[in-house]
C-alpha cells in the first residue's frame, strides 16, 4: 500500500522545523508568511547557549514540549502555534522525559502518519534521516516518504524514504506531527501573546543546567568562541539558525506594525532596529564560519567572538521593547 501528498514541499530553511511546518502549511493554502510564523511562536526573539555552543542550543529553549515533561522546557511554541490558524496532532517520546518507551512511541508515531496523510493532513518528522526535521508526504507498507528543508542540503525536490521503524538512531528523539487547519487569532492577540512569552522566558532564572536563556547566554558563545572551545558543528550551525530566527524577528516587527496601524508604530520601529542590527551581526558570523562538514573541530576567533557580542549589545536595547510592545497591545 502507498499514499503520497502530491506537491508537499518544505520551505527553504536553516531552521528546519519551520521550513516543515512552512510546507505544510502552504500545503494546506493556510497563508502565513515565514515571518509571522517564527516570530509567532516567540521563537524569532528567544537566545539560548551552551558554555561548549552544543549543536542543540536554538532548539533546547523549549524542546517543542507536548508532554510537559519538564518545567524549563515549558511547551511555549506549543502553545502559541494555534494563534497561527494551524492545529497539531502530536506523538514525542524521548530518553529524558514522560515517554520513555521509544520503539513504542515510533510505532504510535508511524500509526498517526498513515491515519493523517489518509485524511490528506500533511506531517513532519525528526530524524528522518540526519538530526532535523523534514516534511513527511506519504508512506508504503513500511517506510516514510519524506523530503528535507535543510538548505544546506540542496535536496528539497527529492522525495526520501526510511522504514518507520529505523528513524531518530542519533538522538533518540521520537517525533511526528500532523499539522490540520485552525482558527487564526486576532493579530494584536498573535503578537501580544507572543512577545509576554518571550519576556518570561528570556527572565527566568537560570535552573542550573547546561543551556542557559536569556541574553547572558550570549556572553558563553562569545567566551567559547575567545576561548577556543568552541564546538564547530555547533558553532556553525547556530550561527545559520540565528541569523535566520533574528532575520524573522525583524520582518515579524515590521509586519505587526503594517497589521496594527496606529498601535505601537514607534516601538516597532525603534525594536526592528535594533534586531536588525543583531541580525545583520549574526549573518556576518554565519559568512565567517558556514556550516561545513567537519567532525571534531573547535573553534577560536575573535572577529566571531566580536560579531556575537555586537549582536548582543543591539539585543540588550531592542529586548526591553518587546514587553512595552505587548503592553500597548493589551
Amino acid at each position: 500500500m502507498q499514499a503520497h501528498l502530491g506537491g508537499l514541499r518544505p520551505r527553504s530553511a536553516w531552521f528546519s522545523y519551520f521550513g516543515a511546518v512552512g510546507g505544510c502549511l502552504d500545503y494546506l493554502g493556510i497563508d502565513v508568511s515565514d515571518a509571522w510564523l517564527y516570530g509567532g511562536t516567540g521563537w524569532g526573539f528567544v537566545f539560548c547557549m551552551s558554555a561548549d555552543v552544543d549543536p542543540a542550543a536554538p532548539i533546547a529553549w523549549d524542546g517543542l514540549c507536548v508532554n510537559a515533561c519538564s518545567p524549563t522546557n515549558p511547551g511555549v511554541v506549543a502553545r502559541l502555534q494555534p494563534n497561527l490558524g494551524y492545529k497539531t496532532r502530536c506523538v514525542c517520546g524521548c530518553p529524558h522525559g514522560g515517554n520513555r518507551e521509544l520503539d513504542q512511541a515510533r510505532k504510535q508515531a508511524w500509526d498517526l502518519v498513515r491515519a493523517s496523510i489518509d485524511q490528506g493532513s500533511p506531517c513532519i518528522g525528526y530524524e528522518l534521516a540526519d538530526p532535523g526535521f523534514f516534511v513527511i508526504a506519504g508512506y508504503t507498507d513500511d517506510e516514510y516518504l519524506f523530503v528535507s528543508s535543510e538548505v544546506v542540503e540542496g535536496t528539497a525536490d527529492r522525495l526520501r524514504s526510511v522504514r518507520w521503524s529505523e528513524t531518530t538512531p542519533i538522538v533518540g528523539w521520537v517525533r511526528v506531527q500532523a499539522i490540520l487547519p485552525g482558527t487564526p487569532a486576532e493579530d494584536a492577540t498573535v503578537v501580544r501573546e507572543a512577545l509576554r512569552a518571550v519576556t518570561d522566558r528570556m527572565n527566568r532564572e537560570p535552573d542550573g543546567g547546561m543551556f542557559v536563556v536569556g541574553l547572558s547566554a550570549y556572553d558563553l558563545w562569545a567566551a567559547a568562541l575567545e576561548s577556543g572551545a568552541a564546538g564547530g558543528f555547533g558553532h556553525r550551525h547556530s550561527a545559520a539558525a540565528y541569523a535566520e530566527l533574528r532575520s524573522r524577528a525583524v520582518g515579524f516587527l515590521r509586519e505587526a506594525k503594517e497589521r496594527l496601524p496606529g498601535h505601537a508604530d514607534g516601538l516597532f520601529d525603534e525594536a526592528a532596529e535594533h534586531y536588525a542590527v543583531a541580525a545583520d551581526k549574526l549573518q556576518a558570523l554565519h559568512a565567517l564560519h558556514p556550516p561545513m562538514d567537519v567532525e571534531d573541530e573547535r573553534i577560536g576567533s575573535e572577529e566571531a567572538a566580536s560579531l556575537v557580542r555586537g549582536a548582543a549589545a543591539a539585543e540588550r536595547r531592542g529586548f526591553p521593547l518587546l514587553a512595552r510592545i505587548a503592553e500597548a497591545l493589551a
